[in-house]
């Protein structure tokens, strides 16, 4: 066995798996929230982790540990070392992605890693269980999960639906009470615990190849769905899902061969009830294609069949996560798709410092937790200031902790306002100037920069010259980033790096995946409008056009998803994510897969939105970009900022 040990003192006991890391075996487990891992390339270090023999203690956040006696933990190798340093290696830290489970290890996690046994005690009341059942059994006001027993709140005496939007990162649920509009609602959010198997989706896929992998996939989902009902005021009669077609498969526990290798098919489309053991019927919103799911038709039927919301034709629907789906709505009946392989950068996972934007990244809450910060929060944006570069972070007034996805396109954009970053993606050093580095402020609370960290780069990034500052910049703003161009550090590796808040900074690494996640997106938006013979322009009259017609221009950009919530339109813009000239046409419109499922959900036509949204679904046509003549060669055209 494997003791696995958290910070607030719960220890839980592990039966190693052969061929699984000691990160694989603990965040599949169910027992842990897991971070936004990096998929064993070593860059974030989230799956940190202290191998140490029975007995050991560490002192958390003070920097003092116990050095292990020699044989307790693994031999350390070269991302051991840069990235958690080497005095952290000699107290027993390691990179759990990059080494085995074995019997007989004893593993520290740090102390940011929550166990759900502990969060599930806080608000049911948990209780010991002689039995592991493996099915969801309803015994009073007792819960059956997994081998875990949960005492049910009170509930109350009416009945509800739930909301499902089950992302790649994130569940998002939304209770709902009666029908719109005079329903009650009650908002939750839960980490999505695939997490373990890889923060994108083709490492799960390639998890679930296997039988057991996919059935481990499945249970965990399936508990994560059932601790969201149990914390809804009232007993759910239906959820409604809406997920991508990996997330769907994986919820239902389907064989996913047909979307982990070419040539992709769906051998499953949703639009349809499920019934899962222990759990209300599912409604799966119907899934358009391999890579195109449930969240872009519920998204479409907020826009579209919602009499509340009154689209502009043509429109796009861009929702950006792990994975990026464009959809081109040439009129209510009409639309074009197409997906784009962003990776998980836009989440916070495979950044440095990144970290997904979601209230429960907030101010901590519970005794067990009471030793950390009570004000850590997560950079969403950056705005430049006579002082330095002030931090917007979520929730407000709190001390950063990590840099969501925004929040690193938006310290992108102002480093290129000031010439900091170039148009390749290279730092660039000013003049040497003999004047100290700014405060950088959050909310008025000034913070002083400190070390970096280590991690790896692609060679044309770390090789490349820091060439000199243009002072062609005003004056104020010249002097500004003389300052800021003063903390131009490197990493152990070579690796150019800019650190902002302490130990949290931007790496020529990070640099690289937005810049990936840039190409994808301006080249799909690109194709898309070809496609459809529509000017990269704003149309210039709303002009509900017809199947086959060109039109004037673009009416809209409905961006949803992660980059929906806290972008700032001139950041797009300003790096190229999106023409200049449409700049005007972004219409910011948060979780559209959350409130379409919830439309589906609660609406009193409910039945009638369903149907024609599965008779869309299937009239809708998909694009396979990477198909495109010379499309290398095209993103390879698109890997520069504007």
């Amino acid at each position: 066995m494997i003791k696995v040990r958290t910070f607030n003192g719960d220890c839980f006991e592990l039966e190693p798996v052969p061929g699984q890391t000691a990160a694989q075996l603990v965040y599949l487990s169910g027992l842990f929230e897991a971070p936004a891992l990096c998929n064993g390339i070593g860059r974030c270090g989230r799956c940190r982790m202290r191998f140490s023999r029975e007995g050991d203690t560490l002192k958390f956040g003070s920097g003092a540990g116990l050095r292990p006696e020699q044989g307790v933990a693994p031999e350390a190798d070269e991302l051991d070392l840069q990235t958690l340093g080497p005095k952290a290696v000699a107290q027993g830290w390691r990179l759990g992605c990059h080494h085995a489970a074995e019997a007989g290890q004893t593993l520290e996690l740090p102390p940011e890693i929550r166990s759900l046994r502990k969060r599930s005690r806080n608000r049911h009341g948990l209780f010991d269980s002689g039995n592991s059942p493996d099915s969801l059994e309803n015994t009073g006001d007792l819960l059956a999960v997994g081998s875990e027993i949960f005492r049910l709140k009170p509930k109350l005496p009416t009945t509800g639906t739930l909301a499902l939007d089950f992302g790649s990162t994130s569940l998002h649920a939304l209770w709902l009470s009666g029908s719109a509009p005079e329903h009650e609602s009650h908002a939750m959010v839960a980490p999505n615990p695939q997490m373990g198997a890889g923060s994108d989706i083709m490492s799960r896929l390639a998890w679930a190849a296997e039988p057991a992998g996919r059935e481990q996939l499945s249970h965990l989902s399936l508990d994560a769905t059932r601790r969201l009902l149990n914390e809804a005021p009232a007993q759910s009669r239906e959820v409604v899902l809406a997920a991508n077609p990996a997330m769907v498969y994986l919820l239902l526990g389907k064989d996913a061969a047909g979307l982990a290798q070419a040539p992709y098919r769906l051998d499953y489309r949703g639009g349809q009830y499920e019934n899962l053991p222990g759990l209300p019927p599912f409604w799966v919103s119907p899934l358009i294609s391999p890579f195109i799911g449930g969240d872009i038709s519920a998204g479409f039927s907020f826009l579209a069949l919602n009499k509340a919301f009154k689209p502009e034709y043509p429109f796009v629907l861009a929702d950006l996560g792990t994975n990026g789906e464009l959809l081109l709505a040439l009129d209510r009946h009409t639309a074009l798709a197409a997906s784009l392989p962003l990776g998980p950068a836009l989440e916070g996972g495979g950044m440095r410092h990144g970290a997904e934007a979601r209230p429960e990244n907030g101010p901590a809450t519970g005794d067990e937790e009471a030793t950390l910060a009570q004000t850590a929060g997560i950079i969403t944006s950056f705005s430049l200031s006579p002082h330095g570069l002030t931090a917007v972070t979520l929730p407000p007034d709190t001390l950063p902790q990590g840099i969501s996805g925004t929040g690193y396109i938006s310290l992108a954009h102002n480093l290129r306002k000031l010439n900091l970053l170039n148009s390749e993606g290279h730092f660039v050093r000013p003049e040497p100037a003999q004047v100290s580095p700014p405060a950088f402020m959050s909310q008025g609370t000034s913070f002083a920069p400190a070390f970096p960290r280590s991690g790896p780069l692609a060679a044309e990034l770390t090789n490349s010259p820091l060439g000199p500052l243009s002072s062609h910049l005003p004056g104020p703003l010249f002097q500004l980033a003389r300052r800021l161009g003063d903390n131009l550090q490197r990493l152990p590796n070579g690796e150019p790096y800019w650190p902002v808040f302490g130990k949290i900074g931007m790496s020529a690494g990070d640099v690289e995946e937005l810049l990936k996640v840039k190409a994808a997106f301006s080249l799909g938006l690109k194709l898309l409008l070809k496609k459809a013979g529509i000017p990269p322009r704003p149309a210039g009259s709303h002009m509900p056009g017809q199947p086959g017609k060109s039109y004037n221009g673009l009416a809209a950009i409905y961006l949803a998803g992660s980059l929906g919530r806290h972008i700032e339109n001139a950041a797009l813009t300003g790096l190229g994510f999106v023409p200049e000239n449409l700049g005007g046409r972004i219409r910011p419109v948060g979780n559209t897969s959350l409130a379409g499922a919830a439309l589906l959900a609660g609406s009193p036509q409910k039945q009638p939105l369903r149907e024609e949204l599965c008779r869309w679904a299937e009239g809708v046509e998909t694009l396979n970009l990477a198909a495109e003549p010379e499309f290398h060669q095209m993103f390879a055209a698109e890997m520069f900022f504007k």
